[in-house]
């Protein structure tokens, strides 16, 4: 009896500290937006970084033809490629790539190299709380459609870990952009050139189906994808 007891206490002190474990509330220390007319490399000035943290660039490219080589910072951080796709319509080609640096030693400043320099529109973000062992498990959706969108997806993303979620957008021209309910956004930016903006926005999940929309304020043609990186 008495084990049984002891038991049932221990079960229910299980439940508890799972209950008492929510999904971390998770925010960018830093977040902005930046552009590159046509040079390669591209110099991107950020606030010095904590120690350890995880940085996030989402470049929207002006071209389907040329890609992002690689970014260097000046730290010597190894930065990943984790999502890249193309899109393109007459009007409109380009390229959505993400690339993430985990644990990263403190950096001020990227050095971000191409193929052929294209006009390009940067997002860059700080995050606290991602497991530094975590790889990038990563989507791109079928972005375009053959008509421009004001109500873009980034196709369905299995989360397999409590994880952040981000979802990124390129889109041909500028307009006022929102994410759908249950996501934060990450302020847009467009390049003053090129023709080529950027959005993103992230959650965070418990393992489950993940899909995000945004609502522009006029039909463009649109690139997205999402991808999800394991939190602490």
């Amino acid at each position: 009896m008495l084990l049984a007891l002891l038991a049932g206490c221990h079960l229910a002190l299980g439940l508890a500290e799972i209950k008492d474990n929510p999904l971390p509330a998770l925010t960018p220390l830093q977040q902005l937006g930046a552009e590159n007319i046509a040079s390669s490399p591209v110099t991107v000035r950020v606030s010095p970084t904590v120690d350890g943290d995880t940085l996030i660039l989402v470049a929207a490219i002006s071209t389907t033809s040329q890609t992002l080589t690689y970014v260097l910072d000046d730290a010597n951080n190894s930065w990943v490629r984790g999502l890249a796709g193309d899109f393109s319509s007459t009007a409109t080609p380009a390229r959505i790539e993400l690339w993430y640096a985990p644990a990263a030693r403190p950096v001020s400043q990227l050095n971000i190299y191409y193929s052929d320099p294209r006009a390009t529109a940067f997002s860059f973000s700080e995050w606290d709380g991602i497991d530094p062992t975590s790889t990038l498990t990563a989507m791109h959706a079928e972005p375009y459609v053959g008509v421009p969108l004001d109500a873009p997806t980034s196709g369905t993303l299995t989360v397999p870990e409590p994880s952040l979620v981000i979802g990124a957008l390129a889109f041909g021209g500028k307009t006022t952009v929102a994410v759908e309910p249950g996501f934060t956004a990450l302020d847009p930016f467009s390049a003053s050139t090129g023709n080529i903006s950027v959005a993103a926005g992230f959650t965070v999940v418990d393992p489950s189906d993940v899909s995000m929309s945004w609502t522009l304020g006029a039909p463009m043609i649109t690139g997205s994808g999402i991808a999800a990186l394991r939190v602490r």
